[in-house]
């Protein structure tokens, strides 16, 4: 970047929608400063570890006590006076209304927005951005320019740099299974999967280690409520050491989230849910093109009877961790082209 080009990326985090745009967001930011610009995060973020994770890579998080629907743009304004005309914002959630888009862009603000399932179909902006498989099927008529698809899929620094390594030969017997259903609230789900593992362990004949992100469902921190001679539970207790979690598990049991292309990147094999309706385009297409399976409990006993561990993850692979260069390099050429003081 020519000069320190600012960029606001804009989503929240809580217990009812998760971590997910708040994470994806985050990657977009790390990627722009590390080209050279300066970024700014605004919004609710209610878990501290990705609050000191927006902090440590250097980023000024402006918390909005807004809800996302009545923010206006005179309010939007008042909270970030930093920005500059010409300057680039990203809105990923559903509660930010096209009455607070359209104003950013008649003031020469360049705007990113996030879609997953279609909401935004007629939403004007500079670039829509839809990084989940399948997003190629979805025409967005009011955008200048569409970037869709699994190439586009963002990563967080601490991701791409993480050195993943090929696992160590293991005890026949033993498998390690990771649960994660994101960063919300999925007690009841995650307690019905738990049990379901436990009995498909006993009839696998094999002693599961199940490495558990909770998010912030409710479950018992020492594991006692599942107790079974064939299954043990390691809790995650602190977010540093997910990617420590990522890499010793030989399966993946997760929700159909922006966690699958993290996963996706390492090469783990994937058992996945849907546990949010906007989840649907992502769970369906990654089901029919092979890259993962639905989890059920006949699926995961034929995958651990014809398997062994551990298993080679690099064939498995389906995200190349480049989506947030892409994307970037994309908004630049859009400064470029528009001719902006900036650029």
């Amino acid at each position: 970047m020519p000069r320190k080009q600012v960029l606001t990326v804009c989503a929240d985090a809580n217990s009812s929608i998760g971590a997910g745009h708040a994470v994806r967001s985050l990657a977009l930011a790390q990627e722009w400063q590390r080209q050279g610009g300066k970024a700014l995060f605004f919004g609710v973020v209610e878990p501290e570890w990705l609050k000191a994770e927006i902090v440590e890579s250097g980023i000024e998080l402006l918390q909005n006590p807004v809800e996302q629907e009545l923010l206006t743009p005179e309010m939007f304004f008042l909270k970030i006076p930093i920005l500059e005309k010409g300057s680039w914002i990203s809105i990923d959630g559903y509660g930010y209304k096209a009455e607070l888009i359209e104003p950013l862009r008649s003031s020469a603000f360049k705007v990113l927005v996030f879609d997953d399932s279609g909401e935004r179909l007629s939403q004007s902006a500079d670039i829509i951005l839809n990084q989940n498989l399948g997003g190629e099927e979805l025409i967005y008529s009011q955008a200048d320019r569409v970037l869709s698809g699994l190439n586009y899929a963002l990563l967080r620094q601490d991701i791409l740099h993480y050195a993943f390594s090929l696992r160590a030969p293991q005890n026949e017997d033993e498998i390690s299974i990771l649960l994660t259903l994101g960063a919300g609230e999925h007690t009841s789900c995650m307690k019905e999967v738990i049990i379901l593992l436990a009995r498909i362990a006993q009839r696998a004949g094999k002693h599961v280690r199940l490495l558990l992100i909770k998010g912030m469902s409710s479950i018992d921190p020492d594991g006692h409520l599942f107790p079974s001679e064939y299954l043990s539970v390691e809790m995650l207790k602190e977010p540093s050491e997910a990617l420590s979690f990522y890499n010793r598990a030989d399966i993946a049991v997760a929700a159909a989230s922006s966690t699958c292309w993290e996963l996706g990147y390492i090469g783990t094999p994937l058992f996945l849910l849907q546990t949010a309706e906007n989840q649907s385009l992502v769970f369906r297409n990654l089901i029919e093109q092979g890259k993962a399976q639905v989890f059920c409990e006949q699926f995961l006993l034929e995958y651990i009877a014809e398997t062994t561990f551990p298993a080679d993850r690099t064939s498995r692979r389906f995200v190349d961790g480049l989506g947030a260069d892409r994307v970037v390099d994309a908004m630049l050429s859009t400064l470029r082209q528009r001719g902006g003081k900036n650029a």
